[in-house]
């Protein structure tokens, strides 16, 4: 899990770009988190919650978490900030899923460059 997690502070690049940003984790968003990002905790009790909020995003954003696979296996248009060190499923290089057609694969450059890769994916973003 830790090649995997991001620190919130390393995704500010990417929080930064205008948006409604929803937070779909199950745990509280932690003190200090940016404005403009929303949390749901206390709500997405179970994953028919969670999926009932990812239906109503354009595009999740997220790592590697179960999160991830549900946004796409609901064929909901994913960005998966993956590490250096993927997960096997996701191969070593690639922008693409062959698990999940909705699902755009962003990688890191190096290993732990959490805030590069936002800056990437922020720059990716429809203007």
């Amino acid at each position: 899990d830790r090649n995997r997690s991001a620190p919130l502070a390393e995704l500010a690049p990417l929080l930064a770009v205008p948006a409604d940003w929803i937070a779909l984790g199950r745990e509280p968003l932690p003190p200090g988190a940016p404005p403009a990002l929303r949390g749901f905790a206390p709500a997405l009790v179970d994953f028919a919650e969670t999926a009932a909020l990812i239906s109503q995003c354009a595009l999740v954003i997220a790592v590697d978490t179960s999160v991830a696979h549900l946004a796409a296996a609901l064929g909901v248009p994913t960005w998966l900030l993956l590490s250096a060190l993927p997960d096997w499923r996701w191969g070593r290089a690639g922008a693409t899923s062959p698990w999940y057609p909705a699902v755009r694969l962003f990688r890191q450059e190096s290993l732990g460059d959490w805030a590069g890769l936002a800056r990437r994916v922020a720059a990716a973003l429809p203007g």
